[in-house]
């Protein structure tokens, strides 16, 4: 379907250049000896200037019309069109030749004069000569009027191929240097209707349409009239473009910046609608079929909206009236009798109704990895929220005082709006088919890229977003049991991609092992069943995974409950993923059947792929290592944290921190929990005001001696970079690994963090400290080691590492930090400057230190440049295309 409205910018164009334009032809030009009918115009193949109905001879005195009448100056010729504004006289041979004839004067003996403020009618339609154009002078105070007023009249004339001219508008037009892109529109008539109606194709639709060019005929009509209404498209654009919210235009649901399109997020309907995959809409009106679709009007001659689009249904937001989110709170189309009337969208590049375009046809649906802007407050009024799975891109901005939210070319605004009255509550039996996590996000991961399995489709980015008053209660630990998800799967087929995939024929083959689709999907969803960290609870986030990055975003007035492992107050789990370029090649996964396993379980990760395959004796040899995709989180904050007292974790889980429960291979950097009262942290083992543990990560897989090179600034640590705690008091309590700032570090740094106000970690058993439980050596080397597998890095490379140690030093010291023999380091971190007045209270029964519990080698320095080099993280800062910049994460 093709536009009918002009843009906004085109007619403000229009109506600047007519009044600011001068005239395009002299007052007088090369007189025309005599007038030709049109017959003998095109007969001759010269230019006439003019198109008259009747001929008369030139020594026909009798013959030449009058040129004034009833005080109105009667024009016939484009010469005296150019001399209207002139203030040379008007002679009574005007009509055949400018100035041959005698001077006129009128009643009172004054002569006439082209003037600017004289009254003025087209006697006869007006060719235009070739190439040239013709508007009113500047500062015409006159009238151009008709003899009498069309009802209708046509814009273009098939027989004599020429584009008639009605009104000031067109002339302005015409005039422009994009003339030739502006289309002709069959009520361009109309001066009130001008840019509304259907396109016209001279050739039949099959060609192209036509244009304001130079290149065509133009005839200044003998209904011409100088008098112009405001356009009623011109006025309709106007209204959308002045938007409160900074779009382009109100009722605007979709925005391409610099080659990305967003969706544009405006309320909670659509907040919940993420991830269902359903069709945005944009406003709809109503169309009309009189010869071709049209925009329908009501008697004021306003389109009729049938919906105000997804993004604005309030009447207070699209000016008409409430709207039911989606396809359901679209009215149907109403006309009258023996018309034919159907809905139509709006063009989301321009604002412009679109008569031909289908209401599904925004090109846009609710996917879980699109790409939004939250542009407005939302407020969830504390009914349940379903954890959201989000793989693609979420940007806040909104419009603090009528700015755009953008340019050309990036999002400008910097207003963070907020989410708030969020309720997350999670006593049912977890479908581990719809999101593993708890959280207002389930899980933040990167998809995998469906033609390299290995790799991700792209980083996914959460930004500039603030949640309030949040509660998140994880009451369950059960799981639905998978088989029951299976069947359900299995009995409805509309998942699968392609439509002719056989759920009983091997798509994974391996050695001995064949696995049909349905084995692949059952041993997923049992993968996803028995992981760990499934009830991951966390505010913001249950759990965030891989080509990750978290920024600029806030959590205020949080409650957040678990009665699971793995507990945070911004997250539960973060974690990195490994790349392993080329497994497709390996496994032979066909697009198909990976795009109908992401269909099946949104959100798949890499890592339960990986998993299964090992579960069923995929050769160690076929997974090679590339390089690791490290989350980060970078200036994010929770205030008021648990503030009516609630315990974060409990006397029967592992791992919970104010800020994260646990995290591997994470990057978190200058994020911060701020409580105005005390607040409390519990664990059996690994609890911190901060972190509950921060760890390096588990790589499997096997790696040669070139293979190491490749992987040289592949880090698999944690990072706490400039992270803050700060409350009257931070109590942490439980069995062992318990610290005010962290519980426990492994192969993994602190640098620059600090604790203010009192602390108090009290443990039953070891490893208790006021700023960290424990600073040791690799997870898989130390506390994690009952972890390890045949397919752990730790176990694959022992002969290699034995190789590097005597032949090449500087590759096995790469070696052994990835596999995480490698010692931490707390560099530059406090708990409490000189004369604050707090306290540190530490007990516990044994290891027990008022910083750290138990250090293994560990580094415990000030954070100098000297000292930093000597961490793998500063010592190969690079950057890396598999991984986010390592630059970003440092002072």
């Amino acid at each position: 379907m093709k536009k009918t409205i002009r843009i906004t910018a085109f007619f403000m164009a229009v109506i600047l250049f007519m009044y600011t334009a001068v005239p395009v032809c002299e007052a007088i030009v090369s007189p025309v000896h005599g007038l030709w009918n049109e017959q003998e115009r095109h007969a001759s193949g010269d230019t006439a200037y003019a198109v008259v109905q009747d001929t008369f001879g030139e020594s026909d005195i009798s013959s030449i019309p009058p040129v004034y009448e009833e005080g109105v100056i009667l024009l016939y010729t484009y010469e005296q069109l150019c001399a209207v504004g002139s203030g040379q006289p008007v002679t009574d041979g005007d009509a055949v030749e400018l100035g041959s004839g005698n001077p006129l004067t009128d009643d009172m003996g004054n002569t006439i004069l082209y003037r600017l403020d004289a009254s003025y009618r087209i006697a006869q339609d007006i060719e235009l000569p070739k190439g040239e154009t013709w508007i009113l002078p500047a500062g015409f105070t006159g009238t151009i009027m008709p003899k009498t007023a069309p009802e209708n009249a046509a814009v273009y004339n098939v027989e004599k191929q020429a584009i008639y001219l009605y009104h000031p508008y067109q002339l302005a037009v015409i005039a422009q240097d994009d003339a030739a892109q502006q289309p002709v529109l069959a009520d361009d008539w109309n001066s009130a209707y001008f840019g509304i109606g259907n396109l016209i194709y001279p050739d039949g639709e099959d060609g192209t349409f036509l244009t304001y060019s130079p290149e065509h005929r133009y005839i200044v009509s003998a209904d011409f009239c100088s008098d112009t209404a405001e356009p009623m498209a011109n006025t309709a654009v106007q209204n959308q473009s002045s938007d409160q919210w900074g779009r382009d235009f109100a009722g605007q649901v979709i925005k391409e910046i610099n080659g990305e399109t967003y969706i544009l997020i405006g309320n909670a309907q659509q907040m919940r609608a993420i991830g269902s995959d359903d069709p945005v809409y944009t406003a709809v009106y109503q169309a009309v079929l009189k010869g071709r679709w049209q925009v329908d009007t009501d008697e004021n001659g306003n389109p009729i909206m049938l919906y105000g689009g997804d993004a604005d249904l309030t009447q207070a937001q699209n000016g008409h009236k409430d709207y039911t989110f989606g396809i359901d709170g679209i009215e149907n189309a109403d006309g009258g009798l023996f018309e034919t009337v159907g809905r139509c969208g709006v063009n989301q590049q321009t604002g412009e109704i679109d008569p031909k375009m289908d209401i599904e046809d925004s090109g846009q649906t609710y996917s879980m990895d699109a790409n939004y802007i939250i542009f407005r407050n939302i407020d969830l009024n504390g009914e349940n929220w379903t954890p959201l799975t989000f793989s693609g891109t979420m940007i806040g901005a909104t419009s603090q005082n009528g700015e755009p939210l953008w340019d050309d070319t990036s999002i400008t605004a910097t207003g963070r709006p907020v989410i708030s009255n969020i309720t997350v509550k999670q006593t049912t039996p977890l479908e581990v088919n719809k999101y593993i996590g708890i959280g207002f996000f389930s899980t933040i991961s990167n998809q995998m890229n469906i033609n390299n399995v290995g790799v991700s489709a792209g980083q996914v980015m959460v930004s500039n977003l603030e949640l309030s008053n949040v509660s998140v209660q994880t009451l369950t630990s059960s799981t639905e049991d998978t088989q029951t998800i299976l069947n359900a799967l299995t009995s409805g087929l509309g998942w699968i991609v392609g439509g002719a995939l056989d759920l009983l024929l091997p798509i994974l083959t391996f050695g001995n092992v064949q696995l049909s689709l349905k084995d692949t999907l059952s041993e997923l969803l049992n993968a996803r069943a028995d992981n760990p960290t499934r009830f991951a609870t966390g505010a913001f986030a249950g759990r965030i995974e891989g080509d990750v990055v978290v920024e600029n975003c806030v959590v205020t007035n949080a409650k957040v409950q678990n009665v699971n492992n793995y507990t945070g107050g911004f997250v539960g789990y973060s974690t990195g993923v490994t790349e392993y370029d080329g497994l497709s090649d390996t496994l032979k996964l066909t697009v198909n059947v990976l795009s109908s396993l992401l269909n099946a379980i949104p959100g798949l990760g890499l890592g339960d792929l990986v998993t299964v395959l090992l579960n069923n004796v995929l050769p160690v040899d076929k997974l090679i290592p590339t390089g690791y995709y490290n989350p980060v989180l970078r200036n994010c904050h929770v205030v008021d944290l648990n503030q009516d007292g609630t315990v974060i974790g409990g006397e029967n889980t592992d791992y919970a921190g104010g800020f994260v429960g646990a995290q591997v291979g994470t990057r978190t950097v200058s994020c911060s929990v701020s409580c105005a009262q005390t607040y409390n942290v519990q664990a059996i083992s690994y609890a911190g005001g901060f972190a509950g543990i921060a760890r390096d990560a588990e790589i499997k897989g096997l790696l040669s001696e070139v293979g190491i090179e490749l992987l040289r600034v592949t880090q698999p640590q944690s990072l706490l970079l400039d992270c803050q705690v700060s409350a009257p008091q931070v109590t942490v309590t439980g069995g062992d690994y318990l610290g005010g700032f962290v519980g426990a570090l492994t192969n993994s740094y602190a640098i620059n963090d600090t604790i203010t106000g009192s602390v108090s970690v009290k443990g039953a058993e070891s490893c208790i400290g006021g700023f960290a439980g424990i600073a040791t050596v690799g997870w898989i080397s130390n506390l994690g080691k009952n972890e390890t597998t045949d397919a752990s890095l730790l176990s694959t490379v022992k002969g290699l590492l034995t190789r590097l140690l005597s032949t090449d030093p500087s590759k096995a010291q790469m070696l052994l930090s990835l596999v995480g023999i490698q010692p931490s380091a707390v560099m530059g971190c406090q708990v409490n400057s000189a004369d604050t007045g707090f306290m540190v209270v530490v007990s516990g029964n044994s290891y027990v230190g008022g910083f750290i519990g138990k250090g293994d080698g560990a580094y415990l320095t000030e954070s100098s440049q000297q000292y930093l080099n000597e961490l793998p993280l500063w010592k190969w800062r690079l950057e890396t295309s598999t991984g986010v910049q390592f630059s970003a994460c440092f002072p």
